[in-house]
């Protein structure tokens, strides 16, 4: 029933053991209800070998501010990633984040996200179909990251979703419309 929590957590080097289905993980935050308007903000999420910060539920969170760098490599190897919560993830916020790492963005499922005036450099941005009513829109796409530099959005959706008023730089991008 707290109302307010702040955690720093610091380390000089990544950790060596922990959850084996998160290999390395330094802090888990759990409740026992749906986290419901928590907040991210003004933080460097940076060096994490999977993905900095993995979404699997909650409804209403804020992610603002942030600077994401250098995260990757173990799959999803992302800077966030919704998964593993699918629909009961609704109504999340993504805005004022610059997105260093290659692949910023993945959303596996959940409902209603929006995603604007975020900046992503050579990072990759990638909406899973099972992802409805999602809203991305004034974002900058600079330069190509993702897969072999390949693009750096691709966009697969149920439901009613935008994608509009973004900048694209050096970009390309996919879209479809089900599920591969």
């Amino acid at each position: 029933n707290a109302y307010y929590a702040k955690i720093v957590v610091y380390q000089n080097e990544p950790a060596t053991s922990g959850d084996t289905d998160y290999r390395g993980a330094v802090a888990f935050i759990r409740t026992l209800g749906i986290p419901r308007k928590c907040f991210i903000k003004n933080s460097i999420l940076s060096a994490s070998w999977s993905s900095r910060l993995a979404m699997t539920g909650g409804q209403d969170w804020t992610i603002s501010g942030n600077t994401f760098s250098g995260n990757g490599g173990r799959s999803p190897g992302c800077d966030i990633v919704w998964e593993d919560g699918w629909d009961a993830m609704v109504g999340d916020i993504v805005k004022n984040n610059t997105f260093n790492s290659t692949l910023g963005i993945v959303t596996a499922a959940g409902a209603n996200h929006s995603i604007f005036d975020n900046t992503f450099n050579k990072s990759y941005i990638y909406i899973w179909a099972r992802t409805q009513n999602w809203r991305i829109f004034r974002n900058s796409f600079n330069g190509k990251g993702g897969p072999l530099g390949q693009f750096n959005i691709r966009l697969e959706t149920q439901g009613d979703s935008y994608f509009a008023e973004n900048i694209l730089k050096e970009i390309r991008y996919t879209t479809a419309k089900n599920h591969s």
